[in-house]
């Protein structure tokens, strides 16, 4: 089981970040994880990340056991229909 905290100086939530920094992609790698901790991680990039910086968010499932993950089988069609909207 993983834990952590995310802590942030309240100050940090006041920063104004420039139109002319570049947008980024941020790749989430995992192997046999949980749809929530996958949910829960895209999430927390795409609430604290400048929406003007973000370019997209990358999954990439690093050979899960087959049957270990049936959310990722089962889910995988319908997010690329997804992908293609946001």
């Amino acid at each position: 089981m993983y834990v952590f905290v995310l802590l942030r100086v309240h100050a940090c939530k006041e920063l104004k970040y420039s139109k002319e920094l570049p947008q980024i992609s941020i790749i989430f790698i995992f192997v046999n994880e949980a749809l929530s901790v996958i949910l829960r991680s895209v999430h927390s990039a795409v609430n604290h990340t400048p929406t003007h910086l973000l370019k997209e968010i990358i999954l990439v499932d690093d050979n899960s056991d087959e049957g270990k993950a049936p959310h990722l089988e089962t889910s995988r069609e319908k997010d690329l229909e997804a992908e293609k909207t946001i």
